[in-house]
């Protein structure tokens, strides 16, 4: 019987090959970035990027083609054709205002954040789907004010302590708004 022995790679192999992997992560990355930035320009119409960019918040924007003041179906209805999903979809023990294959998504206004957090998480739990709380921005603009961006962050440190995605949706078109909400 032989017994081969294999030498071992010095410990600069395994350093170069992560950087080499990293290396190409980012130019993945980029690469992928300029693709989607350049798809949005050109076909505008068809469907926009829905993460608009906040420097103020972590906190993920969708935008959506809505007037500000619609009632809170329309802002579903423009969510659920965005994510292609179902709007008020029936689980064990209620309505799940926009149902895809991986969310279960509550949306509400920013005053009922907190009764729309406990929908998100029973929701979430009926449907084996990620529980997901989007509320609604009524002001214009994507940057927040102090206040507003306080009440985002509660809003945050509730969902996260309650394993619920947070979002915020914001309307695309333009036109007056109701009052200071996020």
């Amino acid at each position: 019987m032989t017994v081969e022995v294999k030498q071992r790679r010095p410990l600069s192999f395994a350093v170069k090959v992560g950087v080499a992997i990293i290396v190409s992560s980012v130019l993945l990355g980029i690469l992928l970035r300029s693709l989607k930035t350049n798809t949005s320009r050109s076909e505008p119409g068809l469907r926009p990027s829905l993460l608009v960019q906040s420097r103020t918040a972590l906190v993920p924007i969708i935008g959506l083609q809505v007037d500000r003041d619609a009632e809170e179906r329309h802002w579903r209805e423009a969510l659920a054709k965005a994510l292609d999903g179902r709007i008020n979809a029936l689980v064990n023990g209620g309505t799940v205002d926009v149902l895809t294959d991986a969310y279960s998504i509550e949306v509400d206004s920013v005053k009922q954040w907190e009764m729309g957090l406990k929908r998100a998480v029973h929701y979430g739990n009926a449907s084996g789907r990620m529980a997901v709380l989007a509320l609604i921005q009524r002001t214009k603009g994507v940057l927040m004010d102090g206040a507003t961006l306080n009440e985002a962050r509660t809003v945050e440190k509730a969902c996260l302590l309650n394993g619920v995605k947070f979002v915020v949706l914001k309307s695309l078109k333009e036109g007056p708004s109701r009052g200071k909400q996020f």
